[in-house]
């Protein structure tokens, strides 16, 4: 039991991934039902799959899995959202011709600039 306890899902671990070795785990324990397999696997994703994913929301390993993916697919997009962000604020700051150096010092980090008024 202590196994399946440990067992929790890494920070870069897919879901498919993850499951697949916590089901190894557990069915090497032998006495879980469906039931409990799931809630177990429920329990030891990572904190932020809770963010997207309540319990309520599944019935099944299926659906639990799909609900995985499509939060998968939503952190990736929000990742590339914040890069091309961040990329564009640089990019806005650079055209300024503001160093780095010289919003450090003015306390401004280049995240903190927004954009432009149209």
């Amino acid at each position: 039991m202590a196994d399946i306890l440990r067992k929790t899902q890494k920070e870069n671990e897919s879901f498919e991934e993850f499951s697949i070795e916590i089901q190894t785990v557990i069915r090497r324990q032998g006495s879980f039902t469906t039931s409990q397999e799931l809630e177990q696997i429920y329990t030891n994703i990572h904190p932020g799959y809770r963010n997207y994913i309540e319990r309520r929301d599944f019935s099944s390993l299926k659906e639990l899995t799909q609900l995985a993916v499509e939060s998968e697919a939503l952190q990736n997009d929000l990742k590339t959202c914040e890069f091309n962000e961040r990329k564009y604020n640089y990019e806005r700051i650079s055209s300024l011709g503001t160093t780095t150096a010289e919003l450090f010092f003015a306390g401004i980090e280049q995240g903190d600039i927004g954009v432009p008024n149209a």
